[in-house]
């Protein structure tokens, strides 16, 4: 079958009205403009120029952990602590938006429990190497979208300490993205030796 479904004329003279139906596996089904404008108008009040829908979907909230590969050296204050992070679909769309609610890390040498400073960009800028001191250009720096320290760590388990914890809640930071990705780079406060594998960093973000 053809679609539209075209009714049979009440009159002599009188041209047959049809309805606008698409045609699926021999079924019809009709049509519908989501218009509030005048009569006979084709503009979808719902949508945009092409007659596309347009739907906003609510927040959902997701968790990116990464875990960065850190040099074993010791590391003092104001040093990067492994490369630069990337925190991979905190867009929904190339440009999005969201919000970085929490972080924690995860720290495998309990002994250490070092604070940290964690910079937030809107896409990927150049950064130095792991363990060398904080050095980025202005021109990366615009990209910043803020700074969040992190720390003291507890342990659970005092008495039998294997790792340490330390979360912080209601960041609350606004981001739009260059692309999909919201990048991080941590930097020491006080002087941590890491083994490989040793931090976790989990990112809870609404995404818009």
């Amino acid at each position: 079958m053809a679609d539209n479904i075209v009714i049979p004329a009440s009159g002599t003279g009188t041209a047959a009205p049809s309805i606008a139906t698409d045609e699926i596996s021999g079924q019809h089904y009709q049509r519908m403009k989501l218009d509030v404008g005048a009569e006979g108008s084709a503009v979808l009040a719902l949508g945009d120029s092409t007659g596309r829908l347009l739907v906003c979907p609510s927040s959902n909230l997701i968790r990116v952990a990464v875990t960065p590969t850190i040099d074993t050296s010791a590391h003092v204050s104001g040093d990067y602590v492994g490369g630069l992070q990337d925190i991979a679909n905190a867009a929904r769309v190339s440009g999005g938006s969201g919000v970085l609610q929490a972080v924690t890390v995860f720290d495998r040498a309990p002994a250490q429990r070092m604070a940290l400073d964690l910079v937030f960009f809107d896409r990927s800028v150049t950064t130095g190497a792991d363990n060398a001191a904080w050095a980025v250009s202005d021109t990366d720096m615009g990209y910043c979208l803020g700074i969040v320290s992190i720390g003291p760590y507890n342990a659970a388990f005092p008495a039998t300490v294997l790792n340490c914890i330390s979360t912080l809640l209601n960041i609350n930071l606004p981001y739009v993205l260059n692309g999909t990705s919201l990048y991080c780079q941590a930097i020491d406060r006080a002087t941590g030796t890491w083994a490989v594998g040793d931090l976790t960093f989990t990112y809870t973000l609404y995404r818009d």
